[in-house]
């Protein structure tokens, strides 16, 4: 069941294709944002998390509004160095309405101007402004990703200060810029979801090594904010090519996301 006042576009609408050049010095900045220090950002290896930025990019060519990222999975196919010239492409799978706001999701890919896949992402966006009286219309469900009992978890914790914020994401939209925010009717800057899981994917580095960015899947749910001052802590348990991790808003005291990593061969 569709709603009728989503300002979203109908499931099925192609978003067109977006032509980006990663620059090293733009993949410094991913990098540096999400606190990630591993021998792949020296050696000037994208940093795949940034298939969302993308993403969004591409959805604001045709939607003006706020957007909230919610859930989404990312896949990594092969890993590519920068500076890099992508494409873009997407298009609108589901519309529907829960928790007085309106969702949309969008499946996208990212190609070198070769056309090789280097990433596939499905990402699940809300309008960051309730409406008052919209009902539940078909929502997907979602796993709850919990921590497997019995093991103990590799722990990592970042501040997200308001450089790192501003660091992670352009400038001039509610994640960077305070007036921004508060003209939206937030409280102050909001970092970006991936960007959170930056503990996360630095122990999975760490752990697992590039495999993270070559060949793997990660899906993860935002439940809420984390603004600029926020400190988060990933907690991270797996075994074999499957781990699941948490991450926690310590200054809010909350689980702000939860996922899971899955290896490919």
């Amino acid at each position: 069941m569709q709603t009728s006042h989503s300002p979203f576009p109908l499931p099925g609408t192609d978003l067109g294709h977006l032509d980006i050049e990663v620059s090293r010095e733009a993949n410094e900045r991913y990098w540096a944002g999400a606190g990630v220090d591993h021998p792949a950002r020296n050696a000037g290896l994208l940093y795949p998390p940034m298939v969302v930025n993308f993403a969004i990019l591409l959805v604001q060519q045709t939607v003006r509004e706020g957007l909230l990222h919610t859930w989404g999975r990312l896949r990594c196919h092969r890993s590519v160095a920068a500076p890099a010239s992508l494409v873009v492409t997407g298009k609108v799978r589901e519309r529907f309405e829960k928790r007085e706001r309106d969702y949309f999701t969008v499946s996208s890919e990212v190609r070198t101007a070769d056309g090789d896949l280097v990433w596939s992402a499905d990402l699940e966006l809300a309008d960051s402004r309730r409406r008052p009286g919209a009902g539940d219309t078909g929502a997907p469900g979602r796993p709850a990703y919990t921590l497997p009992g019995g093991t103990e978890p590799a722990v990592r914790s970042m501040t997200l200060t308001a450089d790192r914020l501003r660091t992670y994401s352009r400038a001039g939209n509610f994640h960077s810029d305070d007036t921004a925010a508060r003209e939206m009717g937030l409280p102050g800057m909001v970092a970006m979801g991936m960007q959170t899981l930056g503990p996360a994917c630095s122990l999975l580095l760490d752990e697992r090594g590039v495999a993270c960015l070559e060949h793997a899947e990660i899906e993860a749910r935002f439940f809420g904010l984390v603004l600029e001052g926020d400190t988060v802590e990933a907690s991270v348990c797996g075994v074999d090519g499957h781990a699941r991790f948490v991450i926690r808003n310590l200054t809010k005291g909350v689980t702000t996301a939860a996922g899971e990593v899955r290896l490919g061969g």
